[in-house]
């Protein structure tokens, strides 16, 4: 009659290693993900970039040949503001007067307003 006298015991298993634990966890992760990414890119805008970019235009005074818009959080409590550049191009291809506009996403009201000219 064989003896176990002189081998070592068996290992427990870690619970990781079982096929549903490691189920709930891939859950629990994705679940996190969802909710992280939903509450980080929540955007309370009542102001699109369109309506923005329209705004942004009443305060230049010259006829850009670029536009771009981007949205920004900020401030302290990350308020929601869209930037909007309006850029004109020199015969050499390099940005000759760019002026960026700051609109208050949630409100219409410009912010700031930055300006560059060459």
């Amino acid at each position: 009659m064989p003896t176990d006298a002189g081998s070592a015991p068996e290992p427990r298993k870690d619970p990781r290693d079982r096929p549903l634990v490691r189920v709930a966890m891939l859950v629990g992760v994705l679940l996190i993900a969802v909710f992280a990414a939903k509450t980080c890119a929540s955007r309370d805008t009542e102001i699109s970039s369109d309506e923005a970019t329209e705004i942004a235009r009443e305060a230049i005074d010259f006829e850009p040949d670029q536009v771009m818009v981007r949205f920004i959080p900020k401030g302290a409590q990350s308020r929601p503001y869209w930037a909007v550049s309006f850029s004109t191009v020199a015969a050499d291809g390099t940005l000759d007067d760019v002026t960026v506009v700051v609109v208050n996403a949630q409100t219409g009201e410009i912010d700031e307003i930055r300006r560059e000219v060459e």
